[in-house]
């Protein structure tokens, strides 16, 4: 048994009970006092997969919970820039693969999100347009 950090998401009315499990590399004994992590000033953007809603995250939202496979957690992260002229702002956007989705899927999921996707200046990534700068699988945040 492991200790994996875990978040809850921030809709009340969420259909799932269930904690949001974050990739972590290394993961203490379940007997072992949990460590100090996340960093300070740390935040997440995070997509819930049974909502599809949309928070930031940081530090104090973060609790610890046993896992008996702490390792099995796959998580996207996935850089968007906003295609509004002279904007180019970049965003990252993070939600868990529970069922090998491809790229086109995950990109198609965070801009049907609630509430819709916005670059870092506010403007609509569904109205303006967004490229895809990088995405990638996490093993640990």
């Amino acid at each position: 048994m492991y200790l994996q950090p875990i978040l809850q998401c921030k809709n009340h009315d969420c259909p799932s009970v269930a904690p949001i499990r974050l990739p972590y590399a290394n993961p203490p004994k379940a007997d072992e006092q949990p460590p100090s992590w996340p960093p300070d000033g740390w935040q997440l953007t995070l997509i819930c997969r049974d909502c599809d809603h949309s928070y930031t995250y940081e530090k104090k939202d973060v609790g610890w919970a046993n896992a008996l496979n702490p390792a099995d957690v796959a998580m996207w992260c996935v850089e968007l820039q906003c295609n509004e002229p002279d904007c180019g702002s970049r965003t990252k956007w993070h939600l868990l693969d529970d069922g090998g989705m491809s790229e086109n899927e995950i990109f198609e999921f965070i801009m049907r999100s609630d509430p819709l996707p916005l670059c870092g200046n506010g403007h609509s990534l569904v109205v303006s347009g967004a490229t895809v700068r990088s995405a990638q699988t996490l093993s640990s945040l």
